[in-house]
């Protein structure tokens, strides 16, 4: 909740009955623990006459669960914890942070490790060269070649746009870093050849 809170801009309408939906889960998980604790608190955030122990217990709500969402929110939660451990090793105060998001040709070679369904890194390879994803052969089989040995542990669900995601996080990355924050789909500028580092969900970052 405190990283919510945080994280929101203001408490409107949408943000209160997202906090009143997560403490109404909350205090109905943590009732066959503090029975008594939990009962007052119903009673204080319920207008209803309705008793907490005859409320049933939650379960699964599919239709507020959306993996893309909360990817996006990974990738912001993991920048701001990335750039913070960047800053304390080199000891650097930048004015800027710039971000570059993967290109698309990756995002396929993804989808192709996807569809092969097993760390076949031949297969991967085979499929991607196929496909013609990228221009620069040498680099397309030395990416292909990396997210065959590691694709098994990446939490993969589709192609997101992650320039959107972040620019809609801009403001609280610069709060939480203390730098302008600017985010490139196409290296426009990069004079340290950061952009070819980015990979899907794991933008590379240029302190400045």
């Amino acid at each position: 909740v405190d990283y919510y809170l945080n994280r929101v801009t203001s408490i409107e309408s949408e943000e209160k009955e997202t906090l009143t939906y997560i403490i109404n889960t909350w205090i109905r998980l943590l009732s066959p623990f503090v029975p008594y604790t939990t009962e007052e608190i119903w009673d204080k955030y319920n207008d209803d006459e309705i008793f907490m122990s005859s409320i049933s217990w939650p379960v699964k709500n599919e239709s507020v669960i959306d993996d893309k969402i909360e990817k996006g929110e990974e990738i912001i939660q993991d920048l701001s914890k990335d750039i913070k451990e960047i800053i304390k090793i080199t000891g650097s105060t930048p004015e800027t942070v710039h971000l570059y998001t993967a290109p698309d040709w990756k995002y396929a070679v993804y989808d192709i490790a996807q569809e092969v369904g097993k760390p076949n890194i031949g297969e991967i390879i085979a499929k991607s060269m196929k496909a013609n994803l990228h221009d620069n052969k040498k680099e397309l089989s030395k990416f292909a070649t990396k997210t065959g040995k590691s694709f098994n542990k990446i939490s993969y669900v589709g192609k997101i746009d992650e320039v959107a995601i972040i620019n809609d996080a801009k403001s609280y990355l610069e709060k939480e870093i203390g730098a302008k924050i600017e985010v490139y789909s196409e290296p426009t500028y990069d004079p340290q050849n950061k952009a070819q580092n980015a990979t899907p969900y794991k933008p590379a970052i240029f302190l400045e």
